[in-house]
This record gives structure tokens, sequence and C-alpha cells, in this order.
């Protein structure tokens, strides 16, 4: 197991993932002033953002369901937890947005020499 999403678990059978990226940020806002330069105003912590990244392939690692079982926990709206598989509690997350890039191979491909 990799991690969990709730109740989805990524991992070889489902959607392995090659590459997560984790962004933290921060809020600040600026005030202007007369004949001084701004400044800035701490608010407090914004939303983190983690992005997964990989290769699915249906013959080796999960197919449309896996992807079908992703779009109905975002279409949901909730608030789903994640944790990785080491134990490390990310918190709770939604699903913003997922995107899908198919590539096409003929199996009838002929070499010439």
């Amino acid at each position: 197991m990799m991690m969990v999403l709730g109740l989805f678990v990524f991992q070889l059978r489902t959607v392995p993932y090659q590459q997560l990226q984790y962004q933290r940020n921060w809020r600040h806002v600026t005030n202007n002033r007369v004949n001084r330069r701004p400044t800035t105003q701490f608010l407090g912590p914004d939303n983190d953002q983690l992005t997964f990244s990989g290769v699915l392939m249906p013959e080796v690692t999960g197919g449309r369901l896996s992807l079908l079982a992703l779009e109905l926990m975002a279409e949901q709206g909730k608030a789903w937890p994640l944790i990785e598989g080491g134990g490390t509690i990310y918190g709770m997350y939604v699903i913003e947005s997922l995107s899908r890039r198919k590539r096409n191979f003929s199996p009838a491909v002929k070499r010439e020499k």
C-alpha cells in the first residue's frame, strides 16, 4: 500500500503513482503606506496542495474502474483523510481535478528491414 485517500487505496493493482508533489502555502496581505514601503501582515496558513502523477498500464495496474472510483469520490465533493503507507497523516483532502492522457498503440505494427 502506497497511500490511502478515504477508502481508496493507492497500490500497484489500482492507481500507483510515480511522483508526489506536496506544496505548502501561507497567506500574507500587503498594506500600502504613504511615503513608505508597503508592509505585509501574516494571515496564517493557506491550503496545502498535493499532486500525484504516474502512468497507468491496465495490463499491469488498475484500469478504468480505479479511475472511475476516484471520479465518483470527487463528484461527492467530500473531504477524505489522506494517510501515507508509512503512517504519515496528511489530513483531510478534496479531489479538485483529475486529468488523463491516452496513447494509442497499434498491435499490428510491421517491421521493415
